[in-house]
């Protein structure tokens, strides 16, 4: 920046006091880039603006607070340990393998056989591959082992109080039944129950009288059979040809001799 250079003009007399005027050249002041505030007086005070105020607070923000409870409950879940409810077990049963024929093969079985003794051979051979118990599974939860005999027995409540078969399985199973009565009315269809490895291992018992086929026919000769503890009346009318088909596959593995028969009165 120029230099002032001060020239000294005529002094003037003014009410009895000299006064100087002091005449300058005509000189461009440009502010510095950085501001740098000008005063002709240190003592004059210079005015500082204040920096933009934050706000301070002691309590967590809503958002804080659900992140807070969110953590705490994951926490908490993690803590419960996970087990094997009846709720599981009732799931597991109606689920099973998914197969609708089987799961209405143990229905109607179950309808006129649900306490019977042998139902429990039935239900491991239709609905758990022999396996030795039913088991019931859960992720992160052990598994829990039940025999087929309290199989039996809970498959026997849920049918009790409806909630084996879903309503689009009862819908199906009510239509069957339909055109069965309907084709059985019309002379169509024999009826009876088949001959099945199911049926045969009713009579799984190899060497005492439990594995003896019992039988008999009504005053209009249709033939039923019976292991002592059920009788049912089968779809083979012809007795000798039922007994062979059922020492078969009861006979399966070559382990057991021949069913024995023996007619009732």
């Amino acid at each position: 920046m120029d230099a002032i250079q001060p020239t000294l003009a005529d002094a003037e007399t003014d009410n009895g006091i000299d006064t100087i005027i002091i005449e300058t050249e005509d000189t461009e002041i440009v502010p510095s880039q950085e501001q740098t505030p000008i005063t002709k007086d240190p003592n004059e005070p210079i005015f500082i603006k204040p920096a933009p105020s934050v706000q301070m607070t002691l309590f967590p923000t809503e958002q804080e607070q659900q992140e807070t409870i969110r953590l705490a409950e994951q926490a908490e879940l993690a803590a419960i340990p996970i087990v094997i409810t009846a709720e599981d077990i009732d799931n597991a049963l109606i689920a099973r393998n998914g197969d609708l024929e089987s799961k209405l093969r143990v229905f109607e079985y179950m309808g006129e056989n649900a306490r019977a003794r042998e139902t429990k051979d039935f239900l491991k051979s239709e609905f758990g591959n022999n396996q030795t118990d039913f088991v019931v599974t859960k992720d992160g939860a052990d598994p829990k082992y039940m025999s087929w005999g309290r199989a039996q027995r809970w498959i026997a409540d849920l049918i009790e109080n409806g909630s084996f078969l879903t309503d689009l399985e009862n819908t199906t199973l009510q239509q069957r039944a339909i055109t069965k009565a309907a084709q059985e009315q019309a002379g169509d269809i024999p009826t009876g129950l088949a001959t099945t490895k199911q049926l045969a291992d009713c009579f799984r018992l190899s060497n005492n009288d439990n594995a003896t086929l019992l039988y008999a026919k009504d005053e209009d000769g249709t033939l039923h059979i019976s292991n002592r503890y059920l009788v049912v009346k089968p779809l083979e009318q012809d007795i000798e040809v039922l007994t062979a088909q059922l020492s078969e596959l009861r006979n399966f593995d070559r382990r057991r001799k021949t069913l024995p028969v023996v007619k009732t009165l």
